[in-house]
């Protein structure tokens, strides 16, 4: 039919943040989302865009973050590529075991883990671009990763990454 205009008003989002997988040897933790929009065009996002927090904390930059594979694996559907999934790898969680001045075991630093992706880094060919968008890891039985909750997944940062910033 000619003379039809689409309007689409609708931003790409992160959809469907798939089950971590968590390497307990290398303290590595891979999550996998993707990134959509029916009428989906290009992706400019980087790992380094990206902010990693861990109980309300930003850590990112005590972490290393990378993905494994820059430009992300096309998502298609019937139309063709509706997007990219991104499979990242944050490294550099590690238990605390420092002792206070009064002898007192040190409380594991642990929390959720929390990415954010900011606004501005995918379009879709109406000229939409994403918000900044968030979202909490969760592990295979539905816990979020890093909580009490999760006793697989408790998540844990390096003392000394924090006395920088203080």
């Amino acid at each position: 039919i000619s003379g039809i205009i689409i309007v689409d008003f609708i931003k790409p989002v992160v959809t469907d943040a798939k089950i971590p997988n968590l390497d307990y040897t290398h303290q590595t933790i891979t999550v996998y989302f993707d990134i959509t929009d029916k009428h989906f065009k290009a992706s400019s996002l980087k790992a380094s865009d990206l902010q990693i927090f861990v109980d309300e904390t930003n850590v990112t930059s005590l972490v290393t973050a990378s993905f494994e594979n820059q430009n992300g694996v096309a998502v298609t559907h019937d139309d063709g590529t509706i997007g990219l999934r991104y499979g990242l790898q944050i490294t550099g969680f590690e238990k605390l075991t420092n002792l206070l001045e009064t002898g007192e075991l040190y409380r594991d630093y642990s929390g959720l883990v929390k990415i954010v992706i900011p606004e501005g880094k995918i379009a879709d060919t109406s000229g939409n671009f994403n918000e900044t968008q968030d979202f909490i890891v969760n592990d295979a039985n539905g816990d979020k990763v890093g909580s009490k909750e999760c006793e697989d997944g408790q998540i844990y940062i390096e003392p000394q990454g924090f006395c920088v910033l203080a």
